[in-house]
């Protein structure tokens, strides 16, 4: 699969409301893929939905809360800028649903206490990710922490004097953004398997547009915005959920079947069974967004126009993931065989030159062409009395 493109988030958009509305403001401002800001819209929508905004279907509730990373190349599709401008937006129409990032899983767990409904920003998830590998387990705390939170669980912290600390309705929106590297380094397989990495609504995606500077927004859409992410956070209570409309129940069980037997690697099944709990935390959204029952109080249920735009959502999500895994490599031994790979991307070269542009040391260097000439994927080659080493499959024209 490939990354989410802009006419598949064109597609995916529904017609009407908050987010088709954020998008087409949010776009001409930066040239960054147009999947970070779908993912941007729904974290806005999610910090301003009402505690009380569920479903319950075949299982415990799904609260609207979200978590989203966007995710792509370092330094080349602008994922802090397009986070970025969602995150002033919510800075400025309501401050006190943003948070800072916690500095201990304690300071989360009380700062709920005073502050249940939050938004928390991280510009570069990676290095949360990288500190919960290199602070003795204490941010891995914090993101059991933020599993709790995800499915709104109450939470609690015994204090020193005996007391408990506890929040019974938290709901905590997550908005990131991560180059792959970082994610590639400190997001271990538990993350991905144990569940960590599968809460997360990521979108995957490369740049289309190149624009000089951005581009002026329409001052118009920026003024319905504002009123209306205001008006909401003024929302007190959502209508209760009833069930599907017409035919609509009758879709989700077909598409949930049918990505439950989809062949995948190992590696991705995981991620896979929580594509559904995402598809109804977006549906859950949509109706929040454009559904003038669920503001009313009036009870509400789902219908095509929000079950539909939904599951193309969480099938962009599910399409990142299987992206964004074809690119990313498992392991240590997986990432040193790409770095060594990548130095031969160009043509053959001789072992020191591999050892240096790898930095890699040279014992290791060795055993890694070693292992890749015993696969067949490198070859070594004499020319003017030197051993070169070839990458087969992309350069064997220039041996």
């Amino acid at each position: 699969m490939n990354a989410a493109t802009e006419a598949e988030v064109v597609n995916a958009l529904p017609h009407e409301g908050f987010l088709l509305n954020y998008c087409a403001w949010a776009r001409p401002q930066t040239d960054a893929p147009l999947a970070y800001h779908l993912a941007t819209g729904l974290a806005l929508l999610a910090a301003s939905a009402p505690a009380d905004l569920c479903v319950t279907y075949a299982g415990p509730p799904t609260h609207a809360n979200l978590f989203t990373l966007v995710v792509g190349r370092s330094g080349e599709d602008r994922k802090s800028s397009a986070t970025g401008i969602g995150y002033g937006l919510l800075k400025d129409v309501a401050p006190s649903l943003v948070a800072d990032e916690p500095g201990s899983w304690e300071g989360f767990v009380d700062s709920l206490q005073t502050q249940p409904a939050k938004l928390i920003y991280y510009s570069e998830f990676g290095s949360f990710l990288q500190s919960s590998q290199n602070n003795g387990g204490y941010f891995g705390t914090l993101k059991t922490k933020y599993n709790e939170a995800y499915d709104a669980r109450p939470m609690t912290r015994v204090l020193a004097n005996g007391k408990v600390s506890r929040t019974d309705n938290p709901r905590v929106t997550l908005l990131g953004a991560c180059a792959t590297p970082y994610l590639e380094a400190h997001a271990t397989p538990l993350d991905w398997t144990a569940g960590f990495m599968g809460r997360w609504l990521l979108m995957y995606a490369h740049r289309e547009r190149t624009y000089p500077r951005g581009q002026p927004a329409p001052a118009h859409v920026e003024t319905w915005l504002r009123a209306d992410l205001l008006s909401r956070t003024y929302t007190p209570s959502a209508g209760p959920w009833v069930g599907f409309s017409g035919r609509t129940e009758q879709r989700w069980t077909e598409w949930f079947h049918d990505v439950n037997n989809r062949p995948l690697p190992e590696h991705v099944i995981g991620i896979r069974s929580r594509v559904p709990t995402i598809a109804m935390k977006c549906a859950l959204l949509l109706a929040w967004d454009y559904n003038p029952d669920v503001r009313r109080g009036i009870p509400w249920a789902f219908d095509e126009g929000t079950l539909e735009p939904a599951i193309r959502i969480a099938e962009l999500h599910f399409q990142s993931v299987v992206a964004l895994f074809e690119v990313l490599a498992e392991s240590k031994d997986m990432r040193d065989r790409r770095r060594v790979l990548d130095v031969l991307y160009g043509g053959p070269l001789p072992f020191g030159a591999i050892v240096k542009a790898s930095k890699l040391l040279k014992r290791r260097c060795q055993e890694l062409i070693e292992s890749l000439i015993t696969e067949g994927t490198v070859i070594p080659l004499t020319r003017d009395g030197d051993v070169l080493y070839l990458r087969l499959g992309h350069v064997q024209t220039n041996a």
